[in-house]
C-alpha cells in the first residue's frame, strides 16, 4: 500500500471515528477567504495552441507528452532512489537539486554523469533538514522551507552546494519564493505554546517578505478568518507563493481556494482572478460539547491546486488534481475512484489562462507526478524518475 493511500486511510478513520452528526461547518466559507470583499475576475480558458505569446518549449513538450503525440522523447532515467514526494529545481541545464521531503534529503544530481551528492540529510544541526516543505532556487542559491520555523540556505555557485545560512522565522513555513531583492514566504503563525499569539485572533497574515539576510520586512495576505487555528491551518497550509521580479508581482494560490491573488512587492493586492469550472473541496469542522473538536475532509468529487511553478519570465504553470467518484471500500482495498492531473499555464503579461492538457486517469492514490522546468519535464512514477529534455 502506498504511503499516499495509507495517509488517506488514516485520515479517513481518525475523522470518521468521531461524531457522525450533520451539524458540521463546511470550510471554506466564502466570507472567510482572503480579500472576500474584493471583486474577482473570472478567467477565460483557452487552448495553449491558441496562444500568441510564445509559450516556453517545455509547455509544448508537456502537451505532446500528455497527448502521446510522439514516441521519440529524449528520455533519461535518473539513477537515484526517491519517493513520490519530491521537489526538483534546476541549477543549470545539467545540474539539478532534488528535495526528498519524506526522508528529508537534499541531493545534487548531474544529468550528464549521473553523479549525485547528498547535500543535506535529516537532523537538527546546522544545515540539516527536518519537516521539509518546499525547495526554491534563485541565482544558484537554494532555499528549503521547513515546518520547524526555519529556512535552510545553500550556496550552489561552486561545484557542489554548501550550507550557507539558516534563517529563523516565527512561522511554520510551507512555501517560499526567492526573488531579486526579497524572499517571500507563506508561513502560518503557530499556536499551542505560551509564547504563541492568541489562537483565536484572526488579525494575522500569512505571506511574509524577508530580505536575503533573513530580516522580516512586511507581512500581507490575510489569514482565513476563522477563530479555530486548526481550520486556518487546514485552509492555508497547502498555499504557495511565486515571485516574478521583473513585473514586481507575486502570485499566491491555495489548494482550497480557486483564485489567483496577484500582489506587488509591497503587499498591495493588484488583481484577483477566479479559475472557472473547478469542483470545490471541503473540510468539515465542529467543536464538540464538553471540549474537543471533530474535523474531517470531504471525499467528494473535487479539484485542488496542488502545485505552481515559474516558467521563464512570463508564465506560471498550475497543476490541478482532479478526483471523481471517490468512495471508501475497505482497509485492504482502500478507495475506489479516478484521479488525474490537469495542467494550465497563466500568462503574466496578458492575464490569460491556457489549458495544456490532462494526464491519464489512475486509481486514486496511484497517479504519477509531473514537474516542468524550462529545460524539460520530470516524471516521477512511484519513485522512479525520468527526465524528458527539450
Amino acid at each position: 500500500m502506498s504511503h499516499h493511500v495509507l495517509t488517506i486511510l488514516i485520515l479517513f478513520f481518525v475523522f470518521n471515528s468521531c461524531s457522525k452528526e450533520n451539524d458540521f461547518t463546511l470550510h471554506p466559507l466564502p466570507d472567510n477567504m482572503p480579500h472576500a470583499d474584493d471583486d474577482s475576475e473570472i478567467l477565460d480558458i483557452q487552448s495553449i495552441s491558441e496562444s500568441d505569446s510564445s509559450p516556453p518549449q517545455s509547455l509544448k513538450l508537456l502537451q505532446d507528452f500528455l497527448n502521446d503525440e510522439s514516441k521519440n522523447f529524449k528520455t533519461k532515467k535518473l539513477d537515484i532512489l526517491a519517493t513520490d514526494k519530491i521537489d526538483i529545481s534546476f541549477l543549470s541545464s545539467t545540474d539539478i537539486l532534488v528535495l526528498e521531503k519524506e526522508n528529508n534529503q537534499l541531493i545534487q544530481y548531474n544529468l550528464e554523469t549521473d553523479e549525485n551528492t547528498v547535500v543535506a540529510s535529516q537532523g537538527r544541526g546546522p544545515g540539516d533538514l527536518l519537516h521539509t516543505q518546499e525547495l526554491n532556487v534563485h541565482n544558484k542559491v537554494a532555499y528549503v522551507a521547513m515546518q520547524g520555523f526555519q529556512i535552510s540556505v545553500f550556496d550552489c555557485n561552486l561545484r557542489s552546494c554548501e550550507h550557507d545560512n539558516t534563517i529563523l522565522t516565527e512561522y511554520n513555513n510551507y512555501s517560499i519564493a526567492a526573488a531579486y531583492k526579497h524572499l517571500f514566504v507563506l508561513g502560518i503563525p503557530p499556536f499551542g505554546r505560551d509564547q504563541d499569539p492568541d489562537p483565536t485572533n484572526t488579525d494575522q497574515y500569512i505571506i511574509h517578505r524577508f530580505n536575503h539576510s533573513g530580516k522580516k520586512e512586511q507581512s500581507f495576505t490575510p489569514v482565513y478568518r476563522e477563530t479555530s487555528p486548526l481550520v486556518r491551518t487546514q485552509m492555508t497550509s497547502g498555499g504557495q507563493v511565486r515571485s516574478f521580479s521583473q513585473f514586481n508581482m507575486n502570485i499566491v494560490t491555495f489548494d482550497f481556494f480557486h483564485y489567483l491573488y496577484l500582489y506587488n512587492d509591497e503587499g498591495d493586492l493588484l488583481r484577483k482572478f477566479q479559475i472557472p469550472d473547478l469542483k470545490q473541496g471541503y473540510y468539515e469542522y465542529k467543536e464538540n460539547k464538553g471540549g474537543g473538536f471533530t474535523g474531517r475532509l470531504r471525499y467528494d468529487d473535487n479539484s485542488k491546486i496542488i502545485r505552481t511553478t515559474n516558467l521563464g519570465d512570463n508564465w506560471l504553470l498550475l497543476i490541478i488534481r482532479e478526483q471523481r467518484g471517490v468512495e471508501f471500500i475497505n482497509l485492504e482495498e482502500g478507495f475506489k475512484g479516478d484521479e488525474w492531473f490537469s495542467f494550465y499555464a497563466f500568462n503574466i503579461k496578458n492575464h490569460k489562462l491556457y489549458k495544456i492538457g490532462d494526464d491519464k486517469k489512475f486509481t486514486i492514490g496511484k497517479s504519477r507526478s509531473i514537474q516542468v522546468s524550462e529545460h524539460g519535464i520530470i516524471v516521477n512514477e512511484n519513485g522512479t524518475i525520468f527526465f524528458l529534455s527539450i
